[in-house]
């Protein structure tokens, strides 16, 4: 089975994938998507992720290295001027400025975190 396949309504007959399946897809034949140029031209067009989605789908994978190229690639692709935290603000206690965002100090490494 194709991760993310799924049937549109009223059309038994046609077969699609969502966003985040043909992402993945590309990120991990960027050769089959036109090249790393024009990956990132396509994902520029991209408004919208399902991230518990796209988690489930990289799981699915299970390939170590497809993290790596989707971390990068997103990263790439959508840099954020906000700041987020990953969990609570009680928990995530710990700024990581590569992905300005808060997290656990416990998911951090000492080179890449500043603690509030």
């Amino acid at each position: 089975e194709i991760v993310g396949m799924m049937t549109p309504k009223g059309n038994p007959y046609v077969r699609v994938t969502d966003v985040e399946s043909t992402l993945l897809d590309c990120f991990n034949r960027i050769d089959r998507a036109g090249g790393i140029e024009e990956l990132l031209h396509c994902m520029e067009g991209i408004v919208l992720l399902n991230e518990e989605r796209l988690i489930d789908y990289l799981a699915r994978y299970d390939k170590a290295f497809l993290y790596q190229k989707t971390g990068y690639l997103l990263e790439r692709a959508k840099g954020t001027k906000s700041v987020k935290w990953l969990t609570n603000n009680e928990e995530s206690d710990t700024f990581v400025n590569k992905w300005r965002m808060y997290v656990p100090q416990e998911l951090t490494s000492k080179e890449e975190y500043e603690l509030i």
